[in-house]
């Protein structure tokens, strides 16, 4: 599975800070009604404009915030302020999930190796209990395993997880200094990721992997090495204004966007930089290479006023020609369809499963839709050429 994820924490949610969240996820727990509703998914695949409907999704992702996703071999998973799930077949709408006995915890934090599931279990005040593990989360009679984690991050409060190339990393924050510190779960004990990325006055975003060395981004600087040995790299440095990062790791190439409207490749063996959008904060970003049939794009966020993302075909060099907005280009089908979802909200992420179905994670707070959106590709659409679904409420 893969995914990046937006850049606002519960630090920069009253006036900014950052990690993988837009808001502070303790306080979207307080927010977010755990209803469950029936799911009426009106919008049809490859519907047109003319036949396009309001879409109705389940209460739980109505006017709140999805910030991380992740899968094992059954079910998919949520992160609001507690963790939600449902079977990867629908066969069962999306339910909360009872972690270690439990649905009483706040969770900052989930992810998984597309086997086991992870979960950071804190109490409402964010003071971590554990970070457990699980084979079969979602399953009669759950087995979890804590690590120990609290006794190791004792000082801190969880950030977010990101399991990449098999590795589980944890972000943290040092409550009495504000600092910003990058761990990793070696099999036995959480450790430092690196010097580098100790005691840090920005706040982490993301983890990335590009088949030879993990990458590492704050708010304001990038990191690349070993595992625990992750070393600053200076070009796409900008104060206060790294947003995402996404990594290939078949090719070994790095994407990094930023604030100033550019996007940082290191595609040529060297950092270039094109500027797609003057002026405008691109956000997460996203390689989409799979399935095998799909045309490969560059997805990112757009700005900080009509959000949503833009896309951009993913080429070496990249070419800002290619690029298109507002919902105009191959993974919305109709331009309604992207304003009926995506436009006016702010892009938490894109995750896909292993199986290649495309989610979209939103900040929806206060606009009266939606949070979670899937996107399914058709390989005999077209003619055979293959195609998108569309974007479909959960």
């Amino acid at each position: 599975m893969r995914h990046n994820l937006d850049r606002y924490t519960e630090d920069q949610a009253a006036g900014k800070g950052k990690v993988g969240f837009f808001l502070s996820t303790a306080a979207a727990a307080m927010l977010f009604i755990l209803i469950l509703g029936g799911c009426d998914n009106t919008l049809g695949v490859f519907s047109s404009i003319a036949g396009e409907k309001k879409q109705t999704g389940v209460d739980l992702f109505n006017n709140t915030i999805v910030h991380a996703m992740a899968e094992d071999g059954s079910h998919y998973y949520a992160l609001l302020g507690k963790v939600a799930y449902r079977p990867k077949d629908g066969s069962a709408g999306w339910e909360i999930l009872a972690v270690g006995g439990s649905t009483n915890y706040f969770s900052p934090g989930i992810a998984s190796d597309g086997t086991t599931l992870y979960v950071a279990k804190a109490n409402a005040g964010n003071i971590l209990e554990d970070i457990y593990k699980s084979t079969n989360a979602g399953s009669a009679g759950a087995a979890w395993t804590g690590l120990n984690a609290a006794a190791a991050l004792s000082a801190h409060t969880v950030q977010w997880l990101r399991c990449v190339n098999g590795w589980l990393f944890v972000a943290v924050k040092k409550e009495s200094d504000n600092s910003y510190s990058l761990f990793y779960f070696d099999g036995a004990n959480f450790v430092s990721a690196g010097p580098a990325l100790a005691s840090l006055s920005s706040p982490l975003l993301d983890v990335a992997w590009d088949g030879s060395e993990y990458w590492a981004i704050s708010t304001s600087k990038v990191f690349h090495g070993a595992a625990g040995n992750l070393a600053e790299e200076s070009a796409p440095a900008l104060a206060d204004g790294i947003l995402g990062i996404a990594a290939d790791e078949d090719t070994g190439r790095v994407i990094i966007s930023r604030s100033d409207g550019k996007l940082y490749d290191n595609g040529s063996g060297s950092w270039s930089s094109v500027e797609v959008k003057a002026g405008t904060a691109l956000g997460p970003v996203f390689i989409l290479k799979t399935p095998a049939a799909t045309t490969q794009r560059l997805l990112f966020g757009k700005g900080v006023s009509a959000y949503g993302y833009m896309e951009m075909a993913y080429a070496n060099p990249l070419d800002k020609n290619t690029l298109k907005e507002n919902g105009t280009d191959y993974i919305s089908t109709t331009k309604s369809v992207y304003l009926s979802t995506a436009a006016g909200k702010r892009l938490v992420g894109f995750w896909q499963s292993g199986t290649g179905e495309l989610f979209m994670m939103l900040a929806a707070g206060g606009t009266s839709s939606y949070a979670l959106y899937r996107n399914t590709f058709d390989p005999s659409a077209n003619n055979g050429a293959g195609g998108w679904s569309g974007w479909t409420a959960e």
